[in-house]
């Protein structure tokens, strides 16, 4: 007769299965959905109790079944393509697919796998995890949806936005002012130098001197100045910027807008030469001319009224008319 004590083993066996007790309470009640897989022919051999809450499945629907008719027809290429990545690495990090409920509907996922490897490095089988991004994906759908009408906002107003990385000194253009400029994104290098060199010769100490100005005082700046184009050709433009700033009060990071303001500063400019036109017509004319506003002050005298009449004309602007 033999008598061995067991008691440290039997102590060990009992510590063995509170640790995979607890590991089980973990893998079921897992936020992410956890399923292995048979490498040969791709069915699934265990599956935790968050997957099939998330699908609607019973546990004897899935083991057995094929992996591949988890997942929604309108992703197949990608599930392929994942498939066999992992037999080739053993491994799939973040690959974006689509599961396929029970009842039809769609949930947007996640796919991470590991191989599960015996001593000559086989894979024996796969632990995969699925992640719910749906309500990520939904987000993304609904900033896709306002980005591509702020596009077109934008693109109407003629406008283009620009961030600047202090840090980096690395300038990002979108689509808008490449356009803008009419600059080709594939052959610049979007720099703060480089934008300096787009900026009319005449302007740029200006835009420069606004630009350091609202940095060291802390305050977002606006501009109008103009841009040299190809041919010599001129636009004009308004730019305005905002900067942000370190809990050290050091400027990291300035956010702006250009927009091609060409037509209003012809009009502008139209208008201005016929003002002054104009202007020096009246004022050299032979005849007495003044103006008045709609409450009855004089608001202009030309020069022939100074002359004739004796008028000091500072003195009458802005009171009410008085028959001389």
């Amino acid at each position: 007769c033999i008598i061995k004590d067991i008691s440290k083993s039997k102590k060990a066996e009992e510590e063995l299965k509170k640790s995979e007790e607890s590991f089980r309470i973990l893998y079921n009640n897992s936020p992410e959905m956890y399923v292995s897989v048979s490498p040969g022919d791709a069915t699934i051999v265990m599956c935790n109790e968050t997957l099939l809450k998330e699908t609607g499945y019973m546990r004897e629907e899935l083991i057995g079944s094929p992996i591949f008719t988890m997942y929604h027809k309108d992703c197949m290429d990608e599930v392929k393509e994942a498939f066999q990545q992992f037999v080739e690495s053993g491994l799939v990090q973040d690959k974006e697919l689509i599961l396929k409920r029970k009842d039809g509907s769609k949930i947007d996922v996640s796919l991470n796998v590991n191989a599960v490897r015996d001593e000559n490095g086989k894979i024996q089988r796969s632990i995969s995890s699925w992640r719910d991004i749906t309500e990520r994906k939904q987000t993304e759908e609904s900033l896709k949806i306002v980005e591509e009408r702020l596009n077109v906002a934008y693109k109407t107003a003629r406008i283009g936005r620009w961030e600047l990385d202090l840090v980096k000194n690395q300038l990002l253009w979108d689509q808008g002012i490449f356009e803008l400029f009419e600059i080709n994104p594939e052959k610049f290098e979007a720099t703060y130098e480089g934008f300096i060199q787009v900026v009319h010769p005449d302007d740029r100490d200006r835009v420069k001197l606004a630009y350091t100005d609202s940095l060291e005082n802390k305050v977002p700046y606006e501009i109008t100045h103009r841009v040299l184009l190809k041919g010599d050709r001129i636009k004009h433009v308004i730019e305005k910027c905002n900067t942000e700033y370190d809990n050290k009060g050091k400027p990291v990071r300035s956010i702006g807008i250009v927009q091609d303001i060409t037509e209003n500063a012809i009009v502008q400019e139209a208008l201005a030469e016929s003002e002054y036109k104009y202007r020096t017509i009246i004022e050299r004319s032979s005849d007495m001319i003044w103006m008045l506003d709609t409450e009855g002050r004089f608001v202009f005298f030309n020069e022939n009224v100074r002359k004739v009449a004796g008028l000091n004309i500072e003195e009458w602007i802005g009171k009410s008319f008085i028959p001389m």
